[in-house]
């Protein structure tokens, strides 16, 4: 569990290492039995993935015949009901941001922005964004293709990187290469946005469109 009351609680069993050890996949399935029993109390850890658990779970339907479910923490449904109880508005966000198991980083923040409602989501992306130091770093461009997947929406983009004054303030006549970059792939793709028009759609020449008024606005125009 995230940091506090609940972690001092927790008691770690079967903490060593065995990724790669052909005995990896049946003490995950062995884990994965143990939180099936003990669903509120349990919580199965470690370096998963989905292929791994769906091996895990073949394993136990081969030999108990019995079906499990995936662990918590890779299955994102599960592990937001799993952290309600425990934690409310920006503490439940943060608690699914160290808990979930996601196959890359874009998908933990992909999820993160479509499973929460949209002005949380967006604070939690904002501090996510200001901890990676720079908007050039690997950690800063997972994170905008991870809004971009999540929200297809380059307008509002620009709005919390340059305009909101709770946003990340990024001056807009110092255009960003990632920033560059993403608005030519929301370009490519075709990805718009519904909505009322923003601030960077009115100062945009009549007719640009949402992607076009994010670049003008990018550029400093």
């Amino acid at each position: 569990m995230p940091e506090g009351e609940e972690s001092a609680r927790l008691v770690p069993v079967l903490e060593d290492k065995t990724q790669g050890e052909p005995y990896h996949v049946p003490l995950l399935a062995a884990a994965m039995l143990f939180e099936d029993r003990f669903r509120r109390h349990a919580l199965v850890s470690g370096d998963i993935d989905a292929a791994q658990a769906a091996g895990a779970q073949a394993g136990i339907r081969e030999v108990l015949g019995r079906k499990v479910a995936h662990p918590v923490r890779a299955n994102a449904p599960a592990l937001v009901r799993r952290l309600r109880p425990r934690f409310k508005g920006d503490a439940l966000v943060g608690a699914f941001d160290e808990l979930y198991l996601a196959g890359d980083p874009v998908a933990r923040y992909q999820v993160a922005l479509r499973g929460f409602p949209r002005p949380r989501a967006e604070r939690w992306w904002c501090d996510r964004f200001r901890e990676c130091g720079k908007p050039t770093t690997v950690g800063s461009l997972w994170l905008l293709i991870g809004w971009l997947n999540a929200n297809r929406d380059l307008v509002r983009l620009c709005e919390l990187a340059c305009i909101e004054e709770d946003g990340l303030r990024h001056p807009p006549k110092r255009p960003r290469k990632n920033y560059f970059a993403l608005s030519w792939i929301d370009r490519c793709l075709g990805a718009r946005a519904s909505g009322p028009r923003s601030a960077a759609q009115r100062a945009a020449p009549p007719g640009a469109s949402r992607s076009e008024s994010a670049q003008l606005f990018l550029r400093g125009r």
